[in-house]
């Protein structure tokens, strides 16, 4: 029987092998090497930033949980520059080791995930418990350098692009804005033999043909259109071999590749061309985790492998094959797929998938639930599928003051009234009845949305309530079995009207 260790005494073996060894690795296998981290793993809850509870904060807020580094003595932080509006740019250093590695993120403002992770890392850092033995080695032979919010006018709008409407790592050969000169000045003066250039990615996005979510994509960059494989890629491809095994027991299956297609103008390509072993992770989809927590969660544990296996040289030790053999990503999921539905006499597929919308300073954000599809879509997969066989497909109706079933009767209550009035208890009755949208007749808030289970119609609402069943509208939807609705789509949520199931998170103020 193999040796158990606990987790003190894994740490202290751990130290006492590298002051012996001098940073030679342990272990015979992946699954040895890896021990140590999926032990800190399971601890993860206890090293995370509390204060980052949702994907959708503020420049100000990343401001004061760097303040709070300024006065640890393990980490040296900067103002490296400032962003195209002027906003504080940060350089966080840790270490004094010769091994020098690079992280940034959130490079496209609407992808915080890797972020929040490397501020959970921060904490490790700061109080890593039984692990401290560990964390004093690494910190002794391994500098890391992090850039956690490269764009932060984008990440305040929570937009793609920076302020002047560019995309940042499409920047890495004009450098035509602030924060890619930063980027680009940053790694010339670092010089790091490893670099890690962490994103999120869309939903959409599955593990080749299998219908499964692709949680995390990794790629070791080309630097040329003949995807050569010089030693420094090769590392970087060894290296997420060895992530592959840290992480393939905690989302087996869930793993891709991104596609190596030579992009010149893209940083990570770019810096593998410049000679550190350049890594992309990206974050994606995990059922319906709209707030990507446990993918945050995921990032914390291929960080803290990641920096392990450099530090010990354990990456020297693997092939490529768990690298090459990953299925490549293809954008064939929906965030719902109603299959086997009759529209307009035939029987078809409906694509739906959410976009989410940041209104800054009023609201976290609020969904909008599109009609993506509609065919055949034999290789396509939903996070949630519905069979709907035998049911046909109508648009949604409208209830309007002075109709018998509206709650107000004939009164003109106003969005927050309205808000108390339709309850559990009249909800489904007004679905059945075939209602997906209600006119208030009295005042209205000026959110684009509201929670109301049902859309409100407005003269100044975002989409219009009268659009065919088509891809690019609201999936406003009804579904009959004879005369009777029995499900229905509001706002792209799916309502089981039988069983008296579901609720949209939020609807729509259509016109």
């Amino acid at each position: 029987m193999p040796l158990i260790l606990t987790s003190g005494l894994t740490t202290l073996l751990y130290s006492v092998l590298l002051t012996v060894a001098s940073i030679t690795p342990i272990g015979h296998d992946a699954n040895q090497k890896n021990i140590m981290i999926k032990n800190i793993y399971k601890d993860y809850q206890s090293y995370k930033e509390k204060s980052l509870i949702d994907r959708y904060y503020s420049h100000k807020e990343i401001v004061k949980l760097v303040d709070s580094l300024r006065t640890n003595p393990l980490f040296e932080v900067t103002t490296a520059g400032k962003s195209a509006q002027g906003r504080d740019i940060f350089l966080v250093k840790t270490g004094t080791g010769k091994k020098k590695i690079f992280m940034w993120a959130q490079m496209h403002g609407d992808e915080p995930t890797a972020n929040a992770a490397l501020f959970d890392l921060f904490n490790f850092i700061k109080n890593p418990g039984y692990y401290k033995e560990f964390r004093d080695s690494i910190l002794a032979n391994t500098t890391i350098w992090f850039m956690p919010l490269v764009n932060p006018d984008g990440a305040e709008r929570f937009t793609r692009t920076n302020s002047q409407g560019i995309d940042l790592n499409r920047d890495a050969k004009n450098l035509a804005t602030p924060e890619a000169k930063l980027l680009m000045f940053t790694f010339k003066k670092i010089k790091p033999h490893f670099a890690f250039n962490l994103h999120d990615q869309g939903r959409v996005h599955a593990v080749g043909t299998t219908g499964r979510p692709a949680t995390i994509s990794f790629l070791a960059p080309p630097s040329d259109g003949q995807r050569s494989i010089p030693k420094n890629r090769l590392d970087a491809m060894k290296l997420i071999s060895q992530l592959v095994d840290l992480a393939g027991d905690t989302i087996p299956g869930h793993i891709g590749r991104y596609d190596d297609e030579f992009e010149p103008k893209a940083f990570g390509d770019t810096f593998q061309g410049l000679g550190a072993a350049t890594i992309l992770i990206e974050s994606g989809g995990w059922q319906y985790d709209f707030e990507r927590s446990f993918q945050r969660s995921i990032n914390f544990l291929l960080f803290l492998g990641a920096i392990k296996s450099i530090t010990f040289n354990e990456f020297a030790t693997f092939g490529t094959t768990q690298y090459e053999s990953l299925p490549e990503n293809k954008k064939l999921l929906y965030d719902l797929l109603l299959r086997n539905v009759e529209l307009n006499g035939v029987v078809t597929n409906i694509g739906i998938n959410y976009s989410e919308i940041v209104i800054r300073d009023k609201v976290p954000v609020y969904f909008e639930g599109e009609i993506k599809q509609i065919g055949k879509l034999e290789r396509q997969s939903g996070y949630k599928e519905y069979d709907l066989t035998g049911l046909k497909v109508v648009r949604g109706k409208t209830l309007k003051p002075g109709m018998p079933d509206h709650p107000g009767k004939g009164e003109k209550l106003s969005e927050v009234a309205l808000e108390k009035l339709v309850s559990s208890e009249n909800y489904y009755s007004l679905v059945a009845k075939g209602f997906t949208n209600i006119i208030p007749g009295g005042e209205l808030k000026s959110d684009p949305w509201t929670k109301l289970p049902l859309n409100i119609i407005t003269p100044k609402g975002r989409r219009s309530s009268e659009a065919a069943i088509a891809s690019g509208n609201v999936a406003n939807l009804l579904f009959y079995r004879g005369d009777k609705v029995e499900s229905a789509l509001i706002n792209g949520f799916f309502i089981d009207v039988v069983d008296r199931i579901g609720k949209p998170l939020n609807t729509l103020k259509l016109r």
